[in-house]
Formats: structure tokens, sequence, C-alpha cells
């Protein structure tokens, strides 16, 4: 097998016609698909714009580092609750991934248990911020709500993510990891959960017998 550069498969693509068209039309795509979201998040930029965010022109703009969406969130959540399709909600979720978006732990919750058809576009994404915004949010007090999500098999594979939450905030969690190793969805990420922390307890158990014998 002959191996080639990184610079002469550049060069190989550059002269493939093949290559090249696929590549315009997937860039079409691509800014066809802005251009629609664009036109389905106008309301929200709208409504950000009035709040005296005049700079916002997407959602994107709200998750700079430098940008604090904290005032805005009671308007976001608004517009997370409207019928916009999944992939342009998907955006919102990731404004609520901070602890300061706490207020809206319930609305979230019954967003993320809703019951979908699968399948639909940009519904896995969703699904996935919802996740992932609730795990950010999530504390010690939050830690039944946590079980009770992971343990309700019809929120699908989404629940693997907060199996990290339940491990920092959940006494008894390597027992349920140890259960839900027979659930499929859960099995990986709870082995590798498992895994880590038989180390870090093995590590524990080495410093404290070289401390025992070291007095």
């Amino acid at each position: 097998m002959a191996w080639i550069t990184a610079k002469e498969l550049m060069e190989r693509q550059q002269a493939d016609p093949v290559y090249q068209a696929a590549m315009a039309e997937r860039r079409r795509k691509d800014e066809e698909e802005a251009a629609e979201e664009r036109r389905i998040l106008a309301p929200l930029i709208q409504d950000v714009q009035k709040a005296g965010f005049p700079e916002v022109e997407s959602v994107t703009d709200m998750l700079r580092t430098d940008f604090d969406q904290t005032p805005l969130l009671p308007l976001l959540l608004d517009h997370l609750k409207r019928d916009y399709p999944f992939r342009p909600k998907w955006g919102i979720t990731l404004l609520f991934g901070t602890k300061k978006a706490l207020f809206a732990w319930n609305d979230l919750v019954e967003l993320f248990k809703e019951r979908i058809p699968e399948g639909l576009d940009g519904l896995h994404l969703y699904k996935t911020g919802l996740a992932a915004a609730l795990a950010e949010m999530a504390d010690k007090k939050h830690a039944p709500e946590l079980v009770g999500l992971v343990e309700d098999k019809g929120n699908g594979p989404f629940r693997v993510m907060f199996l990290p939450e339940i491990m920092r905030y959940v006494p008894d969690a390597p027992q349920l990891l140890e259960k839900w190793l027979d659930d499929p969805e859960l099995a990986p990420e709870a082995e590798y959960r498992l895994k880590l922390y038989r180390k870090r307890m093995a590590k524990k158990a080495k410093k404290e017998a070289e401390a025992k014998k070291g007095r």
C-alpha cells in the first residue's frame, strides 16, 4: 500500500472534478441550511435585540465566551418552548449550560422527558443539548431526580449524559452503575465510570496502606 502525504492528498482533491463538485454541493446545502435557520429564528433575534442587545444577529453571537446571556435566559426559555424545528432549538439549548439557568430546571426536565417520535431532523442534537444543559445545571439536591431520569428508559440514550453527575452527587452511585451494566444504552459509559472509580479507590487504599506502614 502506497502512502501519500497530506499535501499530496489535497493536491489530488483540488484536481478531482468529482470531489470539487461534491464539496461545492455541500457548501451550497450548508449555506441554505444556515439561511433557513436564520429565517426560523428571526423572531428570537428580534426579541433579543429589542431587549437591549442590538449587536446580536444569531444564536452563535450569544455563545461567545465574552457574552453574558444571563439577562436573556427567561426570554430564551420562552423561545425554546416554541414550535421551532429541533435543529435551531438545539442552538438555544446550548445557552442553558450554566448554574444561572437553574430557574428553568423544571421546564428543561419536562422538555427532555417529552416523548417525540425518533428520526426527526435535529431531534438527537436537541435532546443531547437538553441533557447537557441539565447535567451542567445539576447539583446535589437534584441527585434523586437525575437517578429517576436515568431509570426511565423512555428517555432514550440521552440518559447516559447524567452518569458523571450521578457519580459526583449520589452516595450509592457505584451500586447503581453496576445495575445499569445490564442496560445496553448505559453499559459502555457505566463500565467506564466504574473503572475510574475502582482505580481511584485502589489508589486511595494504597496510599492509606503506605501511610500506616510509615507510622
